[in-house]
Parts: C-alpha cells; sequence; structure tokens
C-alpha cells in the first residue's frame, strides 16, 4: 500500500482548524529565519506559508544576509523570543557554514521551538514528558497510528543518524518497543541488517540507495530522502522496486513531506497546551 501523506495532512489540518487553541492564537505569527534563502528554500517556506494562511496565522520570513555574524543572528532569535505575537519559530535550513546550526537552535525559547531542534525541545522529546515531536518521527507516528501498523515487537533499521531524521526517529522506535539500529550512512554493513528489518527509516539524502535486494517481504518502508536527479524529485528509495515487496511505503513526493510541514502546527498546538495554560 503507497501511504498518501497529501490526504493524511489534510485530514490532521481539518483536525486542527476545530482546535479551541488556534482560535485563541488566531493572527499570530510564525517566524521563519532564513540566511540568503535559496530558490528551492523558498519553495518550502512557501509550504508553510499556505498551512498558516488556513490555520489563522500570519508567517512571517525573516530574511538575513550571508555575512550575518552568530552573535547577531542568536540575538535576532533572543528577540523573536521576547515578543509576545510570535508563537513558534523555524530557523530555515541550511544555514551557513560559519553559523553553528546547534547553537543557533538552543537560542530558541522551548516554548516556541515547534521544530524540536533545541537540546532542551529534544530532551523532553527524548524523555517522554512532552506530546511534541520532531516533525519526521511525529509523521512517522501519525501514519502508524492512522494505518494501525504494528510497531511494538519489530525491528527497525534507520538510515541517517542527523537531528532531523536519523536520532529522533531512533527514539521514537524505542518509544513504541521496536528494537532498532542506525547507520550513518548506506554501506555493506546496513546491507547486512536489510533482510531483518521490519521497518525501514530511509533518511540519508542518497537517491535511490535503498534497493529491494535483500529487503524482507513485506516490509514498511519509510522514505525521508529528498533529492532531485534529473529534473525529478527522489527519495533514498528505488520506489519501482521496493513497493513490489513492501507492506507499506512512502513515495517521494507526496509521502513523509507534507505530513512533517503538518506536524509543525500539530506541535504549536501542543505547545500552547503545555505552556499556556
Amino acid at each position: 500500500m503507497v501511504i498518501n501523506g497529501i490526504q493524511l495532512a489534510e485530514k490532521l489540518i481539518r483536525s486542527l482548524k476545530r482546535s479551541p487553541v488556534l482560535a485563541r492564537i488566531a493572527g499570530k505569527t510564525i517566524a521563519v529565519c532564513c540566511v540568503q534563502p535559496s530558490a528551492e528554500t523558498n519553495v518550502f517556506i512557501a509550504q508553510k506559508q499556505a498551512l498558516a494562511d488556513r490555520v489563522g496565522l500570519k508567517l512571517r520570513v525573516y530574511e538575513y544576509c550571508s555575512g550575518l555574524t552568530q552573535r547577531e543572528f542568536i540575538e535576532e532569535i533572543h528577540a523573536l523570543n521576547a515578543d509576545p505575537d510570535v508563537v513558534g519559530i523555524i530557523l530555515q535550513l541550511p544555514l551557513p557554514a560559519h553559523l553553528d546550526s546547534q547553537r543557533c537552535f538552543n537560542a530558541i525559547d522551548i516554548r516556541k521551538d515547534i521544530d524540536v531542534l533545541s537540546d532542551a525541545a529534544f530532551k523532553k522529546f527524548y524523555a517522554k514528558k512532552t506530546n511534541v515531536m520532531p516533525p519526521v518521527a511525529g509523521a512517522i507516528d501519525y501514519i502508524v497510528v492512522e494505518h494501525k501498523i504494528a510497531v511494538h515487537g519489530a525491528f527497525a533499521l534507520v538510515l541517517g543518524a542527523g537531528r532531523l531524521v536519523g536520532m529522533p526517529c531512533l527514539v521514537w522506535c524505542v518509544h513504541n518497543g521496536a528494537g532498532a539500529c542506525s547507520f550513518r550512512e548506506w554501506g555493506d554493513a546496513a546491507q547486512l541488517m536489510l533482510p531483518q528489518a521490519d521497518i525501514i527509516i530511509a533518511g540519508l539524502g542518497m537517491p535511490r540507495s535503498v534497493t529491494s535486494y535483500g529487503m524482507k517481504e513485506g516490509a514498511i518502508v519509510f522514505d525521508v530522502g529528498f533529492s532531485r536527479e534529473g529534473g525529478k524529485i527522489v527519495g533514498d528509495v528505488d520506489f519501482d522496486a521496493v513497493s513490489a515487496k513492501a507492506r507499506y511505503i512512502t513515495p517521494v513526493p507526496g509521502g513523509i513531506g507534507p505530513l512533517t510541514v503538518a506536524m509543525l502546527f500539530k506541535n504549536l498546538v501542543e505547545l500552547q497546551k503545555e505552556y499556556k495554560k
């Protein structure tokens, strides 16, 4: 079964629009901070803009030049933290190499960290002391719940070890009773584990690197990759080959991506519940 992330994101947004929390913060602002965004980055921002419009929130883009210093950028973030009109802050990646991304994430007030990228927010997620989840892990969790996919006791292969995909997905597996191992890159060691994997989460940024060779029949495949290949957007998974063996699979585009954007707004609602009682 091919998971339709667009339909699931639509269902989630419809649910959020009925929330009294959103009614209470209607007209408030989500701040998106970016440094010399590319055309592709602007596409991602436009997706967030469209959803913000639908749920009655403003999305304001703060665009900075590449000469911005670490100190200046953190001062800008602190100013947004202090602004009562700003209810959520997003640092749109990528940031220039001279900026320490994690230091920038850590400058975000936990009450406004809808991406769950600060150490403080991730620690709460790790300790299961919050309903706020990193967007990719939250998207996978939403799919699992909606499709009643059994995770407990399964073995998951997590490809990628970063803060956006690998680390939060590994924690999510543990939270849900799945055994898991992760690999920072695709290679012989990961290939050896593939036949044992009931669940595959691929977020390497290596187009079509995961093939059906050695894959377990009936595996569940979450493709979180995003690359451009010959003018087309493709994932980390060789979709045509893998979909023939998978029980469930998310396509690229139209799978995990739309849900991760919707999850930002779910996180905003959850943060309002936690900190604005």
